[in-house]
Formats: structure tokens, sequence, C-alpha cells
């Protein structure tokens, strides 16, 4: 039974008093009427012809009026409710119009709460870890429980049977943040050698399924279509939380981040945002905080539940810290995103597409003028959201294996290898072989000089995780 259904059922007794017998749903939407259905009861009456039934919002005064009861005692009122929460009181009047009393056993109100049907959503986006450390998201916030969705990957290092130090990662994180490293990590899932019947080459074929029922526990399914094997695993809502020794390896991590960052500011001139991040550090004492609640735990369930909520908190100040890193390249780069997005848009696009990327430009323009990089990060993943909609990736990644061939730069110790590369890349593209082109792309992109602009820190690749194509 829903919690807000209140069944009021009143058993008559040996009283010559009167009785309600009330069901009506107690949560629902303010401003929209709500029906309650009832009974009056009682053994002194036969019929109820002639009786009547009112309503007053206690706090409001606002009254349904004398509604006729039917023969049989029923009657329906539509109420309206005002406020949060609402009483409201009910009177029975006799055939004669005369007020009866109810018995103290009976109810004799309706009280009615603001609220919304039991819809169970997912409370936060749920994504992979991929080798380039981007987030490859399976579900997000919002999405309505039970959950299915199902995803092709390819595996990018090889699993030999029986060997333990081979094996396949796949990190699940919490969190919308582009590098997965950077939102919460609830789970890893491990295929190692000594699981694996058969040995699985590199560049397999791998679906990955995964279900989240209304109890938000998550399933995931990874099926090897090469070997035609399946690894199943599990991760119940809330199931690390109750481990300490996980929370104080996430609070180690976000601490080393911590401390990372600082070094980072003090080697610069940091603006006023900046500030103002690393001084609510400071001022509410978040990382003393989940120490304290840390040491607590032993003895304090609810302890290690207001850890991990402010390890969480931390982490999301120090990636809003990161954001402000580097933005002069940014927003050069953005910039020429842009550029490239309106040709694709110009060329490709319908009257909606360039009003959407019209939409974006101007809002974008706004950002980057009042210097919320926040908000410029979200509306380059909503250019490049115009662009995937109306460019191939195929066609993407053609386009970027052509510049790589013609204009980048490459060490002169890497000649050979990167005209041998060209050469393959060149028939790839002659081919139309999206596999293929895919391949030599990485390759060379990993071998190009970077220029200056590029992002001091190279971009990580785990060997040992899955890859979208």
């Amino acid at each position: 039974m829903y919690a807000g259904t209140v069944p009021d059922h009143y058993i008559p007794g040996k009283s010559d008093n009167f009785g309600l017998d009330l069901d009506y749903k107690g949560t629902g939407p303010i401003y929209e009427n709500f029906i309650v259905k009832g009974k009056v009861l009682s053994n002194k009456v036969k019929t109820f012809e002639g009786f009547s039934i009112e309503s007053i919002n206690v706090k409001t005064k606002r009254s349904t009026g004398k509604i006729a009861v039917g023969n049989d005692g029923s009657f329906v009122f539509e109420l309206y409710p005002e406020d949060e929460i609402n009483k409201f009181s009910i009177k029975v009047y006799d055939s004669a119009g005369t007020l009866v009393e109810l018995d103290e056993e009976s109810a004799n109100s309706i009280e009615y709460k603001v609220g919304h049907d039991q819809v169970i959503i997912l409370p936060h986006t749920i994504g992979l870890g991929l080798a380039d450390d981007s987030l490859f998201v399976l579900a997000k916030e919002g999405s309505v429980l039970p959950y299915h969705t199902m995803e092709v990957f390819k595996t990018t290092s090889k699993v030999t049977a029986g060997d333990d130090d081979s094996y396949i990662s796949i990190p699940v994180y919490n969190g919308t943040a582009n590098r997965a490293s950077n939102n919460s990590l609830v789970g890893e899932l491990l295929i190692g050698g000594e699981k694996v019947k058969k040995s699985i080459s590199e560049k397999s074929d791998v679906t990955f399924t995964v279900e989240i029922d209304r109890s938000r526990d998550m399933k995931f399914d990874v099926f090897v279509l090469d070997s035609g094997e399946r690894f199943q695993f599990n991760i119940f809502e809330y199931d690390n939380l109750d481990d300490p020794d996980l929370i104080k390896r996430k609070f180690k991590e976000v601490i080393n981040k911590y401390e990372s960052i600082k070094s980072k500011c003090h080697m610069m001139i940091v603006n006023d945002k900046i500030d103002a991040y690393l001084n609510q550090i400071e001022e509410e004492n978040i990382i003393g905080n989940i120490s304290d609640f840390i040491e607590r735990s032993e003895n304090d369930e609810d302890a290690i539940y207001q850890a991990n909520k402010l390890i969480k908190k931390l982490n999301e100040i120090l990636i809003n810290i990161e954001s402000y890193f580097g933005q002069k390249n940014k927003i050069k780069n953005i910039r020429s995103l842009r550029n490239y997005v309106k040709d694709v848009v110009d060329d490709k696009g319908n009257y909606e597409d360039k009003e959407r990327f019209e939409r974006i430009s101007d809002q974008l323009d706004e950002a980057i003028d009042n210097k919320d990089y926040i908000k410029v990060d979200k509306l380059e993943d909503a250019l490049k959201e115009v662009k995937d909609d109306l460019v191939d990736p195929c066609e993407q990644n053609k386009l970027a294996l052509n510049y790589l061939i013609r204009f980048a730069d490459y060490e002169d110790e890497d000649e050979e290898l990167v005209n041998d590369l060209k050469k393959e890349g060149r028939k790839a593209i002659f081919d139309n072989s999206c596999y293929r082109i895919h391949n030599v792309l990485v390759q060379l992109a990993s071998l190009r000089i970077r220029d200056d602009e590029d992002d001091d820190k190279e971009d990580p690749f785990y060997e040992n995780r899955l890859q979208k194509y």
C-alpha cells in the first residue's frame, strides 16, 4: 500500500454515536483538488436519507458547504489543499440539520501533506571509466527506475587465461565530470586471467549490460563475444559506504588531490573564485570533520555516511577549482570548436539545429564575459552534442586523421613509424574502414609533438580498460 493512502476504518460498536469510514490519498500536489471517499456509519439509524456532511479547512476556514449523504451513508468530498500541511475538520448533520456527535474512536478530520507519487529515480549519474579516463554515461541522474541499458565496447589489452597479472578493469563512477577520475568511484569490476577459461585477445568486442532496480541495486553483465564467456557483478546501493577501509582510501585520494591543487595555486595568481573555494574548505573545516567522522565510525554507524558525504562535497569543490586552471587556452579552444560546429550546422543542419546552435553560442559569449567557467564547460558539452547529432563519428575521425597526416609535427626518431602509420591511415580512409581509421588516429595522436597551447599534463591512458568506438 502506498504510504500516502489513508484508509481510516471505523467499526461501530454498541455506542449510539456516529462514526466515519474514510478512504483518501494523504499525499499529493498543492493547489489541485483531491478526492476523499467515505461513509457515515451508525447502529442508531437504518437510513441516512436527509443527512449531510461538511468539511472545513482548519486554517483558512474554507468550507465545502453541506453535501448530501447517500441513503447508505456514502459521500464524496473534493477538497483543495492550500498549504504544505492541511487539516480539514468534518461535521455531520442529521435530517433535521442538527449536528450529530461522532464516536471518540472515529476519524473526525482529514490530513493532507504536499508530496508526489512514489516515482523512484536514480539520484546520480552512473558511468564507466574508459581507457582515456573519459566518462561513458550509462544512466543519467533522474532516470526512472527500474532501468536497463546495453552498450558495446572493445578491450585495450589481452587477458591470458591463468595469468593473474592480466586483467580488464571496469571502474564504475557516480558523477558527471568528463574526466572519469574526477567523479566518485562506487565500484570496480575486474576480469582477471584467473577467471577466464579462454584468453581474451586485445580489441575483443564486449557487451556491457546494466540493470538498476527500484532499490538502486545495480547488476552488471559483461559478455565477451569472441570467447563466449559471461561475467556478472553486483553493486548494491550504499554497499560500499559501510566499509571504513574504502572510505579511508577515498579520503586519502581526495587529500592527495587537495594538496596537489594547493601546490598549483601557490605557483600561480589565483582569481577570487578559487580563493573563495579554498577558504570554504578551511572555514567549514571539511577535512577535519571528515577525519573526525572516520574516527567515530567504529562506534557510530551514521558517521561513515557523513564522512562519505563530506568527501563528495570536498571532491566537488576541488573539481570546481580545477575548472579554472588554464582557462586562457580553454577559451581559445572552445571558440575554435564553436567555429567548427557552426560550419557543420550551416552545412548539414536544419532550422532547429541552427536555432539551437545560436542559443548555445549566445550563452557561451555571456558565460565567457562573466568568467563563469563551470557554465562554459557545460556549453562546451552542448556544442559537442550538436556536432555529434550531425556528424558521423567515423567522419569525425577521418577529419582528425587527415589533420594528423597533413599538419601535425612528430619527433625525428619516430619518422619511420610515423610514415608507415600515415600510409596505413590514407589506405584506411580510402577503404572507409572506421576501425582502422580509429586505430591509426590513436597511434598518431600519441606520437605527435604537442603544441605549447596543449595542456601541460598528458591525457592518461589505462591499457587495461575498455574503449568505446
